[in-house]
């Protein structure tokens, strides 16, 4: 894939986001985690057609999209086109906006309702491919977060697969800011273990090494790559 450049400024720009995105590449840390099968997830939204090409073409494969809208307008550009590509939805998703996200997205990070379990489990015979399911929980019990109580989380996950037949394969957490995050990490840990869960999605830029230490599968890096 070509990636044309029309001006020193969007030169050095490009130079600078592929300096930082092979620096994360090669982290100790995300050595480790490519290594056992993990995955590095690029959080995209927000960003332009042109530099999430620059990253495909250096072999970045799984993205993040946080908004329905942006993403359906943003991946049906052929210069996002590559073999392999798999994205990612971990924004708030709203009842109405299941079937946009299903046909687009390969995994949904942000299962969390009852309502939003019934709606996926109706629409599976109508779709080719339904993404992979990760439950979210709100282990800080921010309000202002998307997520079930830690303390809810075994009941969800139960209904989650005897009522709706739904195949949740992970646990998706984001940690209080300004807080250690080990905590949440270790008790996500113990949660996907317990529960015969495949990943663990946890850890962003700030705290992207201790989350792999703590048995993160799938992390999600923005601003370490952007800028």
């Amino acid at each position: 894939m070509s990636i044309q450049i029309a001006s020193r400024g969007e030169t050095i720009q490009h130079e600078a986001l592929c300096f930082r995105y092979g620096r994360l590449r090669d982290s100790q840390p995300i050595r480790k985690l490519l290594s056992q099968g993990g995955e590095l997830h690029i959080a995209s939204e927000g960003r332009s057609g042109d530099a999430i090409a620059s990253l495909i073409a250096l072999g970045q494969r799984h993205f993040a999209e946080k908004y329905c809208q942006e993403a359906l307008t943003k991946w049906t550009s052929p210069a996002l086109r590559a073999p392999g590509l798999h994205l990612s939805f971990f924004g708030r998703l709203q009842a109405n906006k299941v079937r946009k996200v299903c046909h687009w997205a390969d995994s949904i990070e942000s299962i969390d309702t009852v309502r939003l379990a019934d709606r996926i489990a109706r629409m599976k015979s109508e779709l080719v491919h339904l993404p992979r399911l990760i439950m979210q929980v709100n282990t800080s019990r921010e309000p202002q977060k998307n997520g079930c109580a830690p303390d809810q989380a075994e009941n969800y996950l139960s209904l989650f697969r005897s009522t709706y037949l739904l195949d949740i394969r992970g646990v998706m957490i984001i940690p209080k800011r300004g807080l250690d995050p080990e905590p949440d990490f270790r008790w996500a840990r113990r949660f996907a273990d317990q529960n015969h869960l495949e990943h663990c999605v946890m850890g962003m830029s700030n705290d992207y090494a201790q989350a792999i230490a703590c048995g993160a599968t799938i992390i999600r890096i923005g601003r370490a790559v952007w800028g």
